[in-house]
């Protein structure tokens, strides 16, 4: 049941304020106007790996049409994410949530 705790943790920790210090490869997407995209559970399962982040792997996402936007909020303090990133906030397992586009959702 590590699971759930250690991508919380991690999610908040990626997510707390810019101003704080964060992990410097995280600073570097952010601040160069990524999204935080997706965390990945043992993304990375090498012995390196398992001892430097309990085998955690993140993914940011670079769309050209928000890197100037999310540029500005990391500036002002904010981190921009994907929902997946929210929910994994919230405590909800990520495999529950649904990221399809609106129109895709089931009614």
């Amino acid at each position: 049941m590590l699971r759930p705790v250690l991508m919380r943790l991690c999610a908040l920790y990626l997510t707390r304020q810019p101003s704080i210090r964060i992990d410097p490869v995280a600073r570097f997407h952010l601040g160069n106007g990524a999204r935080l995209e997706r965390i990945n559970w043992l993304g990375n399962n090498s012995p390196r790996g398992i001892r430097e982040s309990f085998g955690i792997m993140v993914n940011y996402l670079y769309d050209r049409d928000t890197i100037e936007d999310n540029h500005k909020a990391f500036v002002r303090g904010t981190i921009v994410r994907f929902q997946e990133v929210d929910a994994i906030l919230k405590g909800v397992a990520v495999d529950e949530v649904d990221t399809r586009p609106n129109s895709a959702k089931r009614r």
